[in-house]
């Protein structure tokens, strides 16, 4: 800041060793250069200057009080990558996303660039840059557009970017295989992103780029059904454990932050679940089908049931798509304008003209309403409410509070985090944990609810009552926790499994962790690790136990698992897909 007695902390050369070092004549007339100067930490910097001399007028100084420094000549901003990578196993022709973790990146410029590893970041090339982000052998690279990934494991002070193009998948497809290098572009004077040069700082290693799936002498293999959602991937499933009648239930997480249930025997979309503010990163049904628990990157745990059409009695079909916008949701008189419809849907809320926060024609606050106006509204619809919220959350956020779910960030509207209040959840716990879920379990006698996630803890909820805190926190594992599975009650009581980032899977009885309390520190029953576990610094992906309690598997990265007597501790197998890693692992019934 101008006036600041020091230079930052994260300073490093010359300058920051001899604050009175005198800055080399460079070679324009008037310009000083401090070569070796290195900032270790990103973000945007101040310079601050005395004009002792008496420049434009102002007092001569000595320059030796912070006072004299009160004079702003610019600012800059730099950059601290963490990390760039890929999704795992990315093949030739097939939709990936780009992920980049950085310091000093601002959201209005945020792009990441796709180069062949054999280029330079920061080369000047001709060639026109497609911001449609699909990447082919004819340009050799692609201005991706990035959004920002909401609290995905990032560092203090960190923004998490996912990169895609905009194709159907909205992801980017390389046609061609072999090495890229991520480039990001730095939010520097002079620099818009608009051209190859700008994107000069490369992000983690080079992105390996298999070949194309192999197809099928008889044809391209596809599955015999594909439940998709329009651009948005599909990141978790689930089957209901018992059907309702003879209806197959399929509860799938979606990267837009909805939950969809399917029939797929039909096939037909059943229900939508709205209202986490980000991927939902895992699903878990009740034993007896009557809930579904969902975690997401939003740090938030829901239960699903009876509102949502999920009861004993319930076939996954909602009363309404939005029980507490349902007064609004229909515009009465067919395609006929109504006044009254407009009024209520926000005007009568939020007591306010609805036409400055909604999506509908522009009219300006204190224009009167006509029925003109309103010619052309149709009815309402998920996507319609959503965003109306962005827009009402914009501006109004603390009006719409209890319409709108805003989210944790003040750019929410930026992000597309903004989603409408449906009322469809029976528990919300909306700070389960720190930083973004990674896991749900649900215990087989129905009690329990385990969550785990980046933060480094897993956590115990009571699913009968819904209680406000956790009735135990796991804080045994050193980094994240990735994997989570409960046993059957074989004799020993119910166990709760725990696999992490550290490498790490651990036993703990649900009996002792309910007993002790939330504020316990329960060292595991059992524990598994490095040769006794998938291997060392092997991430701990997926955990089952069998339905009769006797065996108990684990994969993870590399797409290596193993398989354990359950009773005796010992490894009787070594499961080796072909996969480049594997994210589930579950026993059949048989």
């Amino acid at each position: 800041q101008p006036g600041s007695n020091q230079h930052t902390p994260e300073l490093r050369g010359l300058l920051a060793d001899n604050p009175n070092m005198s800055g080399i004549q460079g070679h324009e007339v008037g310009v000083l250069k401090f070569p070796g100067l290195r900032l270790m930490t990103g973000g945007v910097r101040r310079v601050c200057w005395c004009p002792g001399a008496g420049q434009a007028g102002a007092e001569r100084s000595s320059c030796q009080d912070a006072e004299d420094f009160y004079a702003e000549v610019g600012v800059f901003a730099a950059l601290k990558v963490r990390n760039g990578w890929s999704d795992p196993c990315a093949r030739a022709e097939d939709p990936i996303d780009i992920h980049v973790a950085a310091i000093g990146l601002r959201p209005e410029v945020d792009r990441a660039l796709l180069l062949p590893s054999s280029e330079i970041c920061g080369e000047d090339k001709p060639d026109i840059l497609n911001p449609g982000g699909v990447l082919g052998p004819e340009s050799g690279f692609a201005a991706l557009v990035c959004r920002q990934d909401p609290n995905a494991g990032a560092e203090l002070l960190e923004r998490k970017m996912v990169c895609g193009g905009m194709d159907s998948a909205g992801a980017v497809r390389l046609f061609s295989p072999g090495l890229y290098q991520i480039c990001v572009c730095g939010a520097l004077p002079s620099y818009d992103c608009s051209h190859p040069s700008h994107y000069w700082t490369p992000a983690g290693k080079p992105v390996k780029v298999g070949m194309p799936a192999e197809v099928n002498a008889a044809g391209i293999s596809v599955p015999p059904l594909t439940l998709l959602s329009t651009n948005s991937l599909a990141v978790a499933a689930a089957y209901a454990p018992h059907p309702v009648g003879l209806v197959r239930r399929l509860a799938i997480a979606y990267e837009d932050g909805s939950v969809r249930l399917w029939e797929p025997g039909f096939p037909r979309l059943t229900a939508e679940l709205v209202g986490h503010v980000g991927r939902v990163e895992a699903v878990a049904w009740a034993p007896d089908g009557s809930w579904l628990a969902t975690g997401s990157v939003d740090g938030s745990l829901r239960v699903w049931a009876d509102a949502a059409g999920l009861g004993t009695a319930g076939h996954g079909v909602p009363p309404h798509i939005c029980p507490r916008w349902e007064p609004v949701w229909n515009r009465p008189g067919g395609n006929m304008p109504d006044k009254n419809w407009q009024d209520v849907i926000f005007g009568h809320l939020l007591m306010m003209n609805p036409l400055n926060i909604s999506e509908e024609p522009y009219v300006k606050f204190t224009d009167k309403i006509t029925y003109n106006d309103l010619a052309d509204i149709g009815h309402l619809t998920l996507k319609r409410a959503a965003r109306q919220c962005e827009k009402a959350c914009e501006n109004f956020r603390e009006m719409t509070i209890e319409y709108c779910e805003c989210g944790d960030s003040l750019e929410c509207y930026r992000l597309g985090t903004c989603v409408p209040k449906c009322g469809l959840e029976a528990q919300i716990w909306p700070r389960a944990h720190e930083q973004r879920l990674s896991a749900v379990a649900a215990s087989p006698n129905g009690d329990f609810i385990a969550s785990a996630s980046f933060d480094g803890t897993a956590k115990l909820w009571n699913a009968r009552s819904f209680q406000e805190s956790p009735l135990a926190t796991i804080t045994f594992h050193e980094r994240a926790v990735l994997s989570l599975a409960f046993s059957v009650d074989s004799g020993e009581g119910i166990m709760l499994a725990t696999g992490g980032d550290d490498d790490l899977i651990a036993w703990f009885s649900v009996d002792q962790l309910v007993a002790l309390g939330p504020s316990a520190n329960l060292a595991p029953r059992h524990t598994f690790r490095e040769e006794h576990g998938l291997g060392k610094n092997d991430p701990v992906l997926a955990l089952a136990f069998s339905m009769d309690g006797k065996w108990f598997a684990a994969a993870g990265r590399g797409g290596v698992g193993y398989l354990w007597d359950a009773n005796t501790k010992e490894k009787v197998r070594t499961l080796v897909p072909a996969l480049a890693s594997a994210n589930l692992a579950q026993f059949s019934a048989q």
